[in-house]
């Protein structure tokens, strides 16, 4: 599917939910890696849709794989902004919150595991 993605979202360079689709076809196809392309494509997505909830929620799972918690909760909170609060994508995205609060706030700490992710595209 990601190479079906990226055709569209190049034949349709001003469409945010193309471009974040084929972000997070090519995210799944590398491993859920934040290549080049990946990061390319988020970026067109977010250029045209600041607050797009599939992108922020892609992002903020490579944040965190990557142990960037601060970008995590930055992504996730502006994600969070836009569910209703009794959601269950907002449960999973309010406990993604707290999982890097505690890395930040514990930087090593032994044992640690990582938060659960929330869904790729909550629509």
């Amino acid at each position: 599917a990601a190479p079906l993605f990226a055709e569209l979202a190049e034949r349709y360079p001003e469409d945010a939910d193309l471009a974040a689709q084929a972000a997070q076809a090519r995210f799944l196809a590398e491993g859920r890696r934040l290549t080049p392309e990946v990061r390319t494509l988020a970026e067109r997505a977010l250029a045209i849709e600041p607050r797009h909830a599939g992108v922020r929620g892609m992002l903020g799972m490579a944040s965190f794989q990557e142990g960037d918690f601060a970008r995590a909760i930055e992504h996730w909170e502006i994600l969070l902004a836009q569910l209703p609060a009794e959601a269950p994508d907002a449960a999973l995205v309010r406990d993604g919150i707290a999982a890097a609060r505690a890395r930040l706030a514990a930087p090593g700490a032994a044992g640690a595991q990582p938060a659960p992710s929330p869904a790729p595209d909550p629509r």
